[in-house]
């Protein structure tokens, strides 16, 4: 069940694959999740057959990696605001990253933002923001040349496999479809730009730039596993910490005796008594 404000809205399990929404993961509790939005306009012919991009959105669980959710469909503006903001709220009230270059995710991110006063919307970070100190002024993410192979690039570390023997990075990808727009992705080594090359783009868009908003802004350590993993830590057995001074003074004690300004302590009273 979706909640979108005062709304709810039952999902009913489609039967094939011509669902808009994909489910693998629902909300867990305490988890914080990151969700990627590509609006494009969604235009009929002249025989009423929908046309062009869709409009997508993809959800990453930031404390797992896995891929919650894929929504892609041919819609407008105004529903596919709608259903990132029922997503959203579901989610733990994800953070939500909508791509404003093209199409028409400037006016998503202010439905968002005016009429469903969504309270967790990205903050652009420029190369001239300080990370951690303050959120973006500007929200969304503004695709430019150089915030394209910066997209990529994260998005690339984020799924590239680190340990040995490991079959997929952090996040994990579910969705074939965001597979196929993947392989799609290619580098020309005389220009060093990643590009599209053919095909459709904007789930891809939408898992990248996801993936941005959780590099910029990752969950608090306290979030999800890592706070059930520090309380499983402290159920088992700590190693006393025994000290009986400040390692600062101590520390000066030390260097007083090396620079014989004062005598190295004597731990027994009775020393040199015979």
């Amino acid at each position: 069940m979706l909640t979108n404000g005062n709304h709810e809205v039952n999902l009913v399990r489609g039967r094939g694959e011509s669902s808009p929404l994909w489910v693998w993961e629902e909300p867990i509790p305490g988890d914080k999740y990151y969700i990627g939005g590509d609006a494009a306009r969604g235009n009929l012919d002249t025989s009423g057959t929908a046309q062009g991009d869709f409009s997508a959105a993809v959800g990453w669980n930031g404390i797992t990696g896995n891929q919650a959710f894929t929504y892609a469909a041919r819609t407008g503006v105004d529903e596919f605001a709608w259903t990132i903001n029922a997503l959203a709220r579901w989610y733990n009230k994800a953070l939500v990253n909508i791509e404003q270059t093209g199409g028409d995710g400037s006016q998503v991110n202010k439905l968002l933002r005016d009429r469903y006063h969504y309270p967790a919307l990205y903050g652009w970070l420029g190369k001239d923001d300080k990370r951690y100190k303050h959120v973006g002024k500007a929200l969304g993410w503004e695709t430019t040349y150089r915030s394209r192979q910066k997209m990529l690039i994260v998005f690339r570390e984020f799924i590239r496999p680190i340990d040995p023997g490991a079959k997929h990075g952090f996040l994990k990808v579910r969705d074939k479809r965001l597979l196929v727009q993947m392989g799609f992705c290619m580098r020309d080594d005389l220009t060093v730009r990643w590009e599209i090359k053919r095909g459709h783009d904007d789930i891809f868009v939408a898992a990248a730039i996801a993936a941005v908003a959780l590099d910029q802004y990752p969950p608090p350590k306290s979030a999800g596993d890592s706070r059930r993993l520090l309380e499983r830590e402290m159920e088992g057995e700590m190693m006393p910490l025994d000290y009986d001074h400040e390692p600062q003074t101590r520390l000066q004690e030390k260097f007083y005796v090396a620079t014989l300004r004062k005598k190295k302590r004597v731990g027994d009273r009775l020393a040199g008594v015979w």
